[in-house]
């Protein structure tokens, strides 16, 4: 019975460990270095040019959205050539109403983004070999150029329709677009708030609120309504928030990017 153990023993011992051959363990990181380099082009060759795939994502958003966008800046400006020169409504007060169409604009932009990452639709949208960073910045910034050029131009036609400085009336238009944008960034960054898209809703509504709050003083000397245009004080206070907004929106995209690209590498990993 022990010898039998003993030869059990003697079968089931492992055999020995031949000795390493740093010749060929150098040759075998080599070869995995050339693999992952060739890997690496092919990636290349297969990734899309920069510029198509920012032009690409237009499609991706839809046209539906671009449709929103229009629709919002054409009816701002037939609201504001259809009241009359000599309505109880003055220019100011057509203007701040007008001006709330920045936000709505806004919301369009951060409500895709929302539901596209609430729905996990990244895997999908990260096919194109680009990281989900560069998805953002591509989206953002057709979103800001097209909405910078629609305003600019809502503004070129109120100031030649009204004929006030241009520079007045894209300061009214663009100080709440930069304050909405600062604020629904400033909620993407908030680990709590689960509903993204919702989130950004209730700002802009809040937003919208004070803007048209801002329409409506209490009656001084049997008048209604205030003339906003004030060429001293009006205008340094939104300098001031355009200025102050601009810099917290810069801020707080920072801080969506630099998130966005560690959850890229980590779901890559």
């Amino acid at each position: 019975m022990k010898r039998k153990l003993d030869e059990l023993i003697t079968m089931l011992e492992l055999p020995p460990v031949p000795m390493s051959d740093g010749q060929k363990q150098q040759q075998t990181f080599e070869h995995a270095l050339l693999i992952l380099e060739r890997t690496r082009k092919e990636e290349m060759v297969k990734r899309s040019p920069m510029l198509n795939f920012f032009f690409r994502q237009m499609m991706y958003i839809g046209w539906k959205v671009w449709l929103c966008h229009a629709g919002l800046l054409l009816t701002a400006l037939m609201f504001a050539l259809q009241i009359p020169t000599d309505s109880f409504l003055g220019n100011g007060q057509v203007l701040a109403v007008i001006s709330t169409v920045s936000p709505l604009l806004v919301l369009i932009g951060m409500r895709l983004l929302a539901r596209s990452y609430a729905y996990r639709m990244v895997e999908l949208e990260m096919s194109t070999y680009y990281s989900l960073e560069h998805l953002l910045l591509s989206r953002l910034c057709l979103f800001a150029i097209t909405d910078f050029m629609g305003l600019a131009g809502l503004a070129g036609c109120l100031s030649l329709a009204w004929g006030e400085q241009l520079g007045y009336v894209l300061l009214y238009l663009f100080t709440p677009f930069t304050v909405s944008a600062a604020g629904c960034l400033w909620l993407f960054n908030q680990p709590r708030v689960r509903d993204k898209s919702s989130a950004c809703s209730i700002f802009t509504l809040l937003l919208l609120a004070v803007q048209m709050a801002g329409v409506f003083r209490t009656p001084t000397g049997g008048s209604h309504l205030y003339e906003i245009q004030d060429e001293g004080t009006a205008f340094a206070v939104l300098m001031l928030i355009l200025a102050l907004s601009l810099i917290a929106a810069a801020v707080q995209l920072r801080r969506l990017l630099r998130t966005f690209r560690h959850l890229g590498s980590s779901e890559t990993l």
